[in-house]
């Protein structure tokens, strides 16, 4: 992962094409898929997150995106969401509500076009985090209809012996 990564940033630092730096990074390496590569770069990515090195974070999340959407995505659906959320969590807590809300509606979106549904926690953590935009964002009635849809979501997720489920029950 480490060694994928240090050739990655060799081949965009004397790449030319500033609009295209990550896929014709990925496309300079014999081997090595573009999957592969954003998967290296989501992972830098959230290592710098961790120490809280937000831009280069979100520049590492960016690069990656950028290589797995340029083709058909849908079977990477599991690889682009989470960096999606990542994304907009960083940008969420830098203050740019608008472009953070952008990203979380669209792993949203992802996630429930998918054809198999096995996503019960992750889309309510998804919802739970668009709650927290909108309170952040003095949108309250927003951020009420998103925590019950993140609910709706858990409830429907869990086995019927489940704590929250006998709460209910």
């Amino acid at each position: 992962s480490q060694s994928i990564f240090l050739m990655y940033r060799i081949a965009v630092s004397s790449s030319s094409f500033i609009g295209q730096q990550s896929v014709d990074a990925a496309t300079s390496f014999e081997g090595i898929s573009p999957r592969d590569l954003a998967e290296s770069l989501g992972r830098q990515g959230w290592a710098c997150q961790q120490r809280q090195q937000l831009a280069e974070a979100l520049e590492h999340y960016r690069s990656a995106l950028a290589l797995l959407e340029t083709g058909e995505n849908r079977p990477l659906w599991r690889l682009i969401v989470p960096l999606k959320n990542n994304v907009a969590t960083i940008l969420r807590a830098k203050g740019h509500l608008r472009e953070a809300e952008g990203y979380y509606i669209q792993a949203i979106n992802m996630m429930e076009e998918c054809d198999t549904p096995p996503w019960g926690k992750e889309l309510a953590d998804l919802y739970a985090n668009l709650a927290a935009l909108y309170s952040s964002a003095s949108m309250p009635e927003a951020s009420v209809r998103m925590q019950e849809q993140s609910l709706r979501i858990l409830e429907g997720a869990c086995p019927s012996d489940y704590p929250l489920q006998k709460k209910r029950h």
